[in-house]
């Protein structure tokens, strides 16, 4: 008989367990979403003008966002509550000119004093947890960013979770293959980060590989590669004398409906 895993089922000790597992697995980290979706991520984040300053990486993971985030001009740091994963993110990151440090923290909350960063990064981490601990996650970002600074949350948009469980012919147990416990809508991740103390200035779900630089900045099915070149010419040109205008044409060449629920919320001064 199948035995249908839940979130009760993912204690502490095996969500730790599993994730010291996937970063072990260097063959796997190119199934990791900062694999795929880091370039975007980040070239996102400068269409919008918020990269600057001190940047943290919560639910850093492996460190395969973050090392793209430590080739800016930024003071970079990460958490993660995998012990093998800081062991990874370390690694990868080490040397790199932003790199400032990544720490373990098994609980969410952080050692550093609040109000310290400009921008935090919270990539694929809130649908691995149960609303109650969603809202203690948004309150520790609140507490960690800087008044009027920005938080970056992406996740699944709408996820079918029984589309992506897997089973275990040893133990008969059915579980979803990268440990998500719920699907989360705009309208839902909206409500919790304004519960939350913040001002949400987008909430989208978008396809967030074409904020990947290298794509094609046009879904024309013919012409497709002239369009798209002559679309980087004129940004080009843009991007040298009005970079504010060239910016703001990028972000709507770049936005489609897609799979990534993405939001941008900024701290209110007050709460």
């Amino acid at each position: 008989m199948t035995i249908a895993r839940g979130p009760e089922d993912w204690t502490a000790d095996r969500v730790q367990r599993f994730w010291d597992y996937q970063a072990s697995r260097e063959d796997r980290q190119g199934t990791y979403f900062g694999a795929t979706a880091g370039p975007a991520v980040v070239h996102w984040l400068e269409l919008l003008a918020v990269l600057r300053g001190r940047v943290l990486d919560f639910g850093c993971g492996p460190g395969l966002i973050l090392e793209r985030l430590c080739e800016r001009p930024l003071e970079c740091y990460g958490v993660d509550s995998s012990g093998q994963s800081i062991l990874m993110a370390r690694r990868r990151c080490q040397g790199r000119p932003g790199f400032r440090d990544v720490i373990q923290s098994r609980d969410g909350h952080c050692p550093w004093p609040d109000n310290s960063f400009d921008l935090i990064v919270c990539c694929e981490t809130v649908e691995h947890v149960l609303p109650a601990v969603a809202a203690q996650i948004y309150e520790e970002l609140w507490r960690l960013v800087k008044p009027e600074g920005y938080v970056l949350i992406t996740t699944p948009a709408c996820e079918n979770l029984q589309q992506h469980t897997t089973y275990c012919p040893f133990c008969e147990s059915e579980f979803h293959s990268w440990q998500h416990l719920r699907s989360i809508s705009p309208a839902e991740l909206r409500a919790e980060l304004m519960r939350a103390g913040f001002d949400v200035r987008r909430c989208e779900a978008v396809e967030l590989l074409d904020f990947d630089p290298n794509a094609t900045l046009t879904r024309a099915p013919r012409l497709r590669r002239l369009v798209s070149w002559c679309w980087r010419v004129a940004l080009r040109v843009l991007w040298t004398t009005a970079p504010d205008l060239a910016r703001r044409t990028e972000l709507w060449l770049r936005t489609s409906p897609g799979p990534n629920l993405i939001a941008l919320a900024q701290k209110r001064p007050s709460r």
